[in-house]
């Protein structure tokens, strides 16, 4: 899933945040992706937020809902306007996973439980 900053073209975007507990499980630094995975919660989902700017966190460190994982950004192998591209991965998913492994879930549903998603 894309969000993104309005009117930010390419220049970097709004500060990316944990949406619940984490813990960095590694990085994809070609495109820009912080990996990560529910801190000692059920059921484990994993998460990448991809095409950050910069991030300023390291693996194994932990994370409380709301502490700033980086900023978004553009980076990545193909040419794209400032966005975070979120993703969510089943708990049975590998600590270090990558899109389109077959581990995705689709966020909207979640997003929407959380209240997380526009109306």
């Amino acid at each position: 899933m894309d969000i993104a900053t309005p009117g930010v073209g390419n220049s970097s975007g709004g500060v990316v945040v944990a949406p619940t507990g984490l813990r960095i499980t590694g990085f994809n630094v070609t495109d820009g992706c912080v990996i990560a995975k529910e801190n000692g919660l059920d059921p484990d989902f994993g998460f990448a937020f991809c095409h950050l700017h910069s991030w300023d966190v390291a693996k194994g460190q932990k994370l409380k809902r709301g502490d700033i994982i980086g900023v978004e950004g553009n980076r990545g192998r193909f040419g794209m306007a400032t966005h975070l591209h979120l993703e969510i991965y089943k708990p049975d998913a590998p600590d270090l996973v990558f899109p389109y492994q077959g581990h995705n879930l689709d966020p909207q549903p979640i997003l929407k439980e959380k209240g997380a998603w526009p109306r």
